[in-house]
């Protein structure tokens, strides 16, 4: 989660520009350490983001030698200076930035009998077991000696403040990228293993374009342990090595600017359309369902899939899930990554030999398929998942699905899918998980066509109407957009729902998972207790809950599952609740606030209802004056446990 960032040169002031760029990774506190060439060492820390911090810095223009900086989401300690990093050890030489969690901290501070701490972090007890092992050991051997006893996911920059010449990282569980300037001067390749630099930019997560590097060095190191030595040279150290590199593309400048937008959040509602378009092209042709990222060998004997996810991802998983039981007719499993391997799950064991494959890799003879889903490609509990399903059983057959290539899901799943969403900035995701959800309608489409549903094959894919209108979608989306008529109910909406504490989210079928994510995003961005149900469980409980402060957002599209909602929100108007509707079909007997969308078909309403529900949320939380971009407590990518 926490944002981490070193580099080996340049000004102050855009150094500190740089690690502004990682506000979106934790904004509870930032701070930075750095070198001058004249050996000033400064050091500064501040509870709230960069750009806060910015604001009170005295001298930003200073030329560095080093500088190590961090935007903070807290785990251990509460929000204030104390517990900004980087951390030094006592002597104050070694400084630390950290992004993870030291699991057994509280006993290695006993053991050490370290007292006297400054802050209440599982990062400084950190430096100062290094720090007390310096003594019969250089850095780097104190490092590796110190991660032997330390559980939990890390990755790590240490600095030495006497020798700020070169900086020592460990990337284990949690991942760092290395992205450099190349030395024009000494242009040298003499093995993978080192590359002649001018300047290192070391991040823990996606960068404002440093618009100087011209390659970038993914920094894998293959087990527990390992680490790098970072100064005129990337050389890795402890037997490890420089996996590859890769040029720069243009998904790699950095942050966007927000444009004329007010803020990232509501740029990236609008850029749904297009996410959507960059989605489909290339794999929806010729009446054809695409993916260049699956395996050659064909799923045509699939039993049973899982999927595996957390947060919005776990919600278009069950997208998901309803898509490919309902055209695919393939039993899924949804599960959620961080409760997965504890508690001790079945994992069927049977493999052969890929007879598509040269290698002679071991594939899953039951025809078991195991999902996993992230965003970012990083999230720790879905790492976690796909590493003890791999660790259960080596043959079983693994799709990742996530918006970042290069991402760890994407380097270690055999077969991929990208989201094609773009850069999101909001830590409440939109456009991601959009996308998402018309990824895995997609992959049912997909896996249908493989003939497995022997009702469709009677059929001509010329006549599958489904398939024209998912490349309806970005217009569909479009119009909800454009419709400012629509929005100013929705402002309505949003008005009523500020003025209560919590509120209601309602669906039946597909819409039941378009109501969690409704309530979600309402949690996320205005801070207001919102749960989303089953329009159908209301009177199995929560219908004790409903009264003039209950508000309620319903979703209803013109299916099978209609009129069933109509009766359900007949139950709540004659117990005082207040509604609004959300549906592509007016209720005429209904005598409540309705947005009416673009009619279209089951698999599709819930796409478009969510550009609602996400607007909505949006409008509350703008009435309310929260921050949108960066809600309290969250984080964009979360890589701890």
């Amino acid at each position: 989660m926490c944002g981490i960032f070193a580099t080996n040169g340049g000004s102050l002031y855009r150094n500190i520009e740089l690690l502004k760029s990682l506000e979106y990774r934790g904004y509870d506190s930032t701070g930075f350490v750095y070198v001058t060439k004249d050996g000033h060492v400064g050091t500064e820390k501040s509870v709230g983001n960069v750009t806060k911090l910015m604001l009170s810095f005295k001298d930003p223009d200073a030329e560095v030698i080093a500088f190590m900086g961090h935007t903070r989401w807290a785990t251990h300690g509460k929000v204030n200076k104390e517990n900004a990093h980087p951390h030094f050890d006592k002597s104050g030489r070694y400084a630390i930035i950290q992004n993870g969690i030291v699991e057994n901290y509280l006993d290695l501070k006993k053991d050490y009998n370290l007292t006297d701490l400054k802050s209440k972090t599982d990062t400084e007890v950190l430096i100062n077991i290094i720090a007390s092992k310096c003594d019969k050991l250089s850095l780097p051997e104190a490092i590796a000696e110190t991660f032997k006893e330390v559980r939990g996911a890390n990755s790590i920059i240490v600095l030495d403040v006497e020798n700020p010449e070169e900086f020592y990282m460990l990337e284990r569980g949690s991942r760092l990228d290395c992205f450099c300037e190349e030395d024009e001067d000494r242009k040298r390749y003499t093995n993978d293993d080192e590359r002649c630099i001018k300047q290192v930019y070391i991040s823990s997560g996606l960068l404002d374009n440093p618009n100087k590097c011209k390659y970038g060095f993914y920094l894998s190191f293959g087990g527990d342990n390992k680490m790098a030595r970072i100064c005129n040279e990337i050389k890795a150290e402890s037997q490890s090595s420089i996996k590859k590199s890769l040029a720069m593309s243009d998904d790699d400048k950095g942050i966007p600017d927000k444009g004329d937008y007010d803020t990232y959040m509501l740029k990236e509602i609008y850029e749904q359309p297009k996410a959507i378009e960059d989605l489909l092209r290339g794999r929806v042709r010729d009446n054809d369902v695409i993916f260049g990222g699956l395996s050659k060998r064909k799923w045509s004997k699939l039993n049973s899939i899982t999927m595996l996810a957390c947060g919005s991802s776990l919600h278009a998983c069950k997208f998901g899930q309803m898509y490919i039981e309902d055209l695919a007719r393939i039993r899924v499993h949804v599960e959620q990554a961080a409760e997965f391997r504890y508690r001790n799950p079945v994992i069927n064991i049977g493999t052969e030999i890929d007879p598509d494959d040269h290698t002679g890799r071991r594939i899953n003879s039951l025809n078991e398929l195991y999902i996993f889903v992230s965003q970012s490609g990083e999230t720790a509990d879905v790492l976690e998942a796909l590493s003890y399903v791999g660790q259960q059983h080596s043959g079983v057959d693994e799709l990742g699905i996530c918006n970042c290539p290069g991402s760890t899901l994407a380097e270690k799943t055999w077969n991929g899918i990208y989201t094609r969403a773009g850069v999101e900035v909001g830590v409440a995701s939109t456009k991601a998980y959009t996308n998402q959800v018309v990824t895995m309608l997609l992959l049912a489409k997909y896996l249908q066509y493989q003939g497995w549903y022997e009702m469709y094959k009677s059929r001509s894919r010329h006549e599958d109407e489904l398939l024209t209108e998912i490349q309806q979608i970005p217009s569909m989306i479009q119009h909800v957009l454009d419709d400012k008529k629509m929005h100013k109910y929705i402002k309505s909406a949003a008005q009523r729902i500020a003025e209560k504490q919590s509120c209601m989210f309602l669906g039946r079928g597909y819409n039941c998972h378009t109501a969690s994510e409704g309530a979600l995003k309402m949690k996320e961005l205005a801070y207001i207790h919102a749960e989303g149900y089953s329009a159908a469980e209301m009177k199995h409980g929560p219908l004790a809950l409903i009264g003039e402060d209950m508000p309620t957002v319903a979703f209803s599209s013109s299916d099978d599952q209609y009129e069933k909602t109509q009766n359900n929100l007949f139950e709540i108007l004659c117990r005082g609740g207040k509604i609004t509707l959300i549906t592509d079909k007016k209720m005429d007997d209904l005598d409540v606030d309705q947005i009416i969308v673009p009619k279209c078909s089951k698999y599709i309403s819930p796409i478009i209802f969510n550009v609602i529900s996400q607007l909505l949320a949006y409008e509350t939380a703008i009435i309310l004056g929260k921050n949108v971009d960066q809600p309290r407590n969250l984080a964009k990518s979360v890589t701890v446990e």
